[in-house]
């Protein structure tokens, strides 16, 4: 995980904590949330689209889904310390 990332989740993040990260199972360091956005709109998803990794919107809500069987609660801003 480089520099700042826009994920989907579930989990009930804080602002401000710091998180441990996973990358294919494996620890992948830590990182600071900087945003929690809640509940979910396309319009976000959008403007943080270049943050997620992903190319479209549609990709990346499906890959969401896949993932997590459903659409999750919240989207996370996180930054690598």
């Amino acid at each position: 995980m480089a520099g700042r990332l826009a994920t989907m989740r579930d989990y009930p993040y804080q602002k401000g904590t710091v998180i441990n990260v996973k990358l294919d199972g494996e620890a992948a360091g830590q990182a600071l949330v900087l945003d929690i956005i809640t509940p979910i709109k396309q319009g976000e998803l959008q403007k943080h689209l270049k943050e997620s990794g992903f190319t479209t919107v549609p990709e990346w809500i499906a890959e969401a889904v896949k993932l997590h069987g459903h659409l999750p609660k919240l989207l996370a801003i996180i930054v690598k310390i």
